[in-house]
C-alpha cells in the first residue's frame, strides 16, 4: 500500500519538479542575459563618454589653435605671402593628429587688392601635408561657407554642425574664429577641421553588438553617424527617412 501511495506521489511530484526546475534553468537564463546586457551597455557608456570626453578636448585644442593663427594673421598680415600662411598652417595641423586640415579665408581683396578670393589651406593626405588654393575660387565661394558666414554672423569663434566631407570622406566639425585688422575692420576667419570618424566606427561596434538600428544626428535631424553610411553621406534626415524615432533604436544628439 505504502509502495502504491509512494507511486502515486511520485507521479505527481516529478512534473511539478521538472517544471520548476525548467522555470529556474530558464530564469537562470533570462538572469544571466540580464546581467550581460547590462554589463555590454555600462563598457558601451563608458565608452561612449570617453568618446565624448576626446571629442570635447580636440575641440578645445581647435579652438585655441585657432585663436593663435587669429592673432598671427593679424599680425603678419602686411608682411606675409600666401607661402609664409602656409608653412604656418602646415605646423598647426602637424602638431596634432586630431585635426584633417585648417585654413586662413581672407574677405575680398583686403589681403590682395586684385584678389577676390585668397583663402590658403593645408591638409592631411594619406600621411602627408597638401598645400592648396584651389579653394580660392568662384566655383567654391568660400564667402558663403558656413564657416565663413557663420563666423562673420556672429563675430566671434563658431563651431559647425557635425558633416559628413565626400571629398576626404571624413566626418568633421570645423571651428572658425575671426581676425580683423588693427583699426578693427573685419579681414577674414580661420578654420580649423577635426576628425570625428571614430563615431561612425563607435556606431558601426554598438549596432554588431545589440538588436535594433543605432546613430547619431545633429539638432535638426541629420544623419551624422548610422549604421547604414548612405544616410550620412546622403545627408539625409531621420524625419525623412523609413526610420522611426519611437522604434527602440539608439538616438544620440
Amino acid at each position: 500500500m505504502f509502495s502504491h501511495i509512494r507511486t502515486k506521489m511520485l507521479i505527481t511530484i516529478i512534473p511539478v519538479l521538472a517544471v520548476v526546475i525548467l522555470a529556474c534553468y530558464g530564469a537562470s537564463i533570462y538572469a544571466a542575459r540580464e546581467i550581460i546586457d547590462d554589463e555590454v551597455n555600462k563598457r558601451f557608456q563608458v565608452e561612449k563618454d570617453i568618446q565624448r570626453e576626446q571629442i570635447l578636448q580636440n575641440m578645445e585644442d581647435a579652438k585655441e589653435i585657432a585663436a593663435n593663427l587669429a592673432t598671427v594673421v593679424r599680425e603678419t598680415y602686411t608682411t606675409k605671402d600666401t607661402s609664409g600662411y602656409f608653412q604656418i598652417l602646415k605646423a598647426s595641423v602637424n602638431n596634432n593628429s586630431s585635426i584633417l586640415g585648417a585654413g586662413i579665408w581672407f574677405e575680398p581683396y583686403m589681403f590682395q587688392k586684385d584678389e577676390k578670393y585668397v583663402g590658403p589651406y593645408v591638409y592631411r593626405d594619406n600621411g602627408k601635408l597638401i598645400e592648396t588654393l584651389s579653394y580660392s575660387s568662384p566655383e567654391y565661394d568660400y564667402l558663403n561657407q558656413d564657416y565663413y558666414r557663420m563666423a562673420k554672423e556672429n563675430n566671434d569663434v563658431i563651431f559647425t554642425d557635425v558633416y559628413y566631407d565626400a571629398t576626404s570622406g571624413y566626418y568633421m566639425i570645423t571651428c572658425s574664429q575671426t581676425f580683423y585688422d588693427k583699426a578693427g575692420n573685419y579681414m577674414g576667419c580661420v578654420t580649423v577641421d577635426l576628425d570625428l570618424s571614430t563615431m561612425q566606427k563607435m556606431v558601426l561596434d554598438y549596432s554588431t553588438k545589440h538588436d535594433g538600428k543605432t546613430y547619431i544626428v545633429n539638432k535638426d535631424g541629420t544623419y551624422i553617424a548610422d549604421e547604414d553610411a548612405l544616410l550620412v553621406k546622403n545627408k539625409q534626415n531621420i524625419f525623412d527617412s523609413k526610420k522611426s524615432i519611437l522604434s527602440g533604436s539608439n538616438l544620440w544628439y
